[in-house]
This record gives C-alpha cells, sequence and structure tokens, in this order.
C-alpha cells in the first residue's frame, strides 16, 4: 500500500507555471501558449501574473520602440500597407486569426495582479519591491511573455527560474523585428530559442532551439516561427514535468554579428515592392481564378 501510494503521489507532482504577462488582453501566440499549457492540468498547475504597472510601462524602452526611433512618416505608411496586406493573405492560409488579441480572462485561471519599478533609464523592469508575493506563490518556473528586460530578484524567485523566447536564431540574427530580416535577406531558414533568462543581456541559457524554412512574406514567417516555438514550448514543459529539472544547456558561444534594427523607410519600400506586393497580386489572381 505504501509503495502504490507513493507510486501515485510521484506520477500526480505538477510543476506550478507562472505566465508574466503586461495586459490582460495578450497577443494571440502568448494567449494559444498559455492555453495548451492550461489544458494539459494533469501535469501542469497554471496561473497568471500580470504586471499592473500601466503609467510607468508607457515609459518603458523596449528594444521595439528603440529600434524604431527617428522614423519618418514614409515609414509608418509603408509599414501599415505591408502588415494590412500580408494580413489578407494570412487570414487565408492556416495562420488565420494568429494577428488577433485574446482576453486571458477566458481561460478562468488564477490570476495574480503585480506591481513592478522601471528603471531610471526606463530599459529595466525591477519586482524587487513586491518580491515577497512573487515567492509566495511557490513557482516552479515563470515564463516570460510581457515587454521589458527583467532584472533583480526575480530572476531567482522561482525553483527553475524564468524561461524565455526570442524569435530569431541567435547564432546569426540578434535584433528585430522578429521574421523580417530572414525573409529580406533570403534565409534558407528562420529560428527560435527558448532560454533561461540571467543578469548577461542577451546571453541566456539556452535549453532548446528549432528552425524551419523561412517563409516568402514577413508577417506569415513572424507567425509560423510564433506557432512553431510554441509546440517547443509544450515539449520542453512536458519534459522539465517528466524530469523535473531542465534540460542540460547549449554550451556558450560569442555573437560577432550585427544587432538588426526596425529596417529604414528605403528598406522597407524596397521589401513591399520585392515581396508584398508581387505575393499580393499573386493572391488576389489566385483568388479571381478560382
Amino acid at each position: 500500500m505504501y509503495i502504490q501510494k507513493m507510486k501515485k503521489d510521484f506520477v500526480s507532482k505538477k510543476i506550478k507555471i507562472g505566465f508574466l504577462i503586461d495586459s490582460q488582453i495578450c497577443a494571440h501566440n502568448v494567449y494559444n501558449l498559455i492555453e495548451n499549457v492550461s489544458n494539459n492540468s494533469d501535469i501542469f498547475e497554471t496561473i497568471v501574473i500580470i504586471d499592473n504597472t500601466h503609467k510607468e510601462k508607457k515609459k518603458l524602452k523596449t528594444k521595439n520602440k528603440i529600434s524604431k526611433q527617428n522614423r519618418n512618416y514614409l515609414s509608418y505608411i509603408v509599414e501599415f500597407l505591408i502588415v494590412k496586406l500580408e494580413t489578407k493573405i494570412l487570414d487565408n492560409s492556416d495562420l488565420r486569426g494568429s494577428n488577433k488579441y485574446k482576453d486571458i480572462n477566458l481561460l478562468s485561471l488564477k490570476k495574480y495582479i503585480i506591481n513592478c519599478k522601471i528603471s531610471k533609464s526606463h530599459l529595466y523592469k525591477d519586482f524587487d519591491k513586491n518580491i515577497k508575493e512573487i515567492t509566495s506563490l511557490n513557482l516552479d518556473l515563470i515564463i516570460r511573455c510581457g515587454s521589458g528586460i527583467l532584472k533583480g530578484k526575480i530572476l531567482s524567485s522561482s525553483r527553475f527560474g524564468i524561461l524565455s523566447s526570442h524569435h530569431g536564431d541567435n547564432r546569426v540574427m540578434r535584433g528585430g523585428p522578429s521574421g523580417f530580416w530572414e525573409v529580406y535577406k533570403k534565409y534558407k531558414t528562420t529560428g527560435f530559442v527558448i532560454q533561461r533568462i540571467n543578469e548577461k543581456l542577451d546571453g541566456g541559457d539556452i535549453l532548446i532551439r528549432g528552425n524551419s524554412s523561412t517563409e516568402n512574406l514577413w508577417i506569415i514567417n513572424k507567425k509560423l516561427q510564433q506557432k512553431q516555438c510554441n509546440i517547443a514550448w509544450l515539449e520542453l514543459l512536458k519534459d522539465i514535468n517528466k524530469k523535473q529539472k531542465l534540460p542540460d544547456f547549449e554550451p556558450p558561444f560569442d555573437y560577432f554579428g550585427n544587432i538588426n534594427q526596425f529596417p529604414k523607410w528605403w528598406i522597407l519600400v524596397n521589401y513591399f515592392l520585392r515581396f508584398t506586393l508581387i505575393e499580393f497580386i499573386k493572391y488576389k489572381v489566385k483568388n479571381f481564378l478560382h
């Protein structure tokens, strides 16, 4: 009887996962990941941690905001056209709907509202003031799904630390926007990594990576990588639950390439003419013939 009880307890052990998000309204890939994990309630206990520092977060200098500084009106117009036309093509594919946002309240999960402090440089998010609220949750791991660079005690506030994904092969591609430069430069593959965050900027401990063929368009390429990454997330989390430990990290390596920024207006125009416009014409012709 005692041995049977021990086996039952071992099998029923769950890992407790906290998803750190910026808002109750989530990007489709974030919502989809949380939903997929919560659907495996036999092995995962899922909670949501919402950073509620709305006014402070507006000051946050995310990598995306920094890379978009000093843009002119033409850049905004061309980007709008690219996203508009490519989303029409996206919505006629297996990735339809992946460009939309969803309310996390639809999942009926436990939610905790916790405020953070934005650093004077407006680059970092610090939860040290409310760290007791986080550690009291007794989490096995935290998955970062929000913006900003995390620092401080939150990095060691859970059993396995904080995990995060990066949509891009960090061996050959750093910076953003995700999925764009691989298409523009005609890379054969586009990748992603899942890593454990540490104090080193862009130097996390790599747990898993994946690559797939680069698509013809930026938005589709980006959304496909998000979808592939979510599949890898679930496999990784199941492995962590089974073995009750993180997989071995990849050996560290030095990166000597450039850090990509948001494309200048002339690159956006060039991309629009070479990729978006051509593919959109093909899409319209195909629909007309059918």
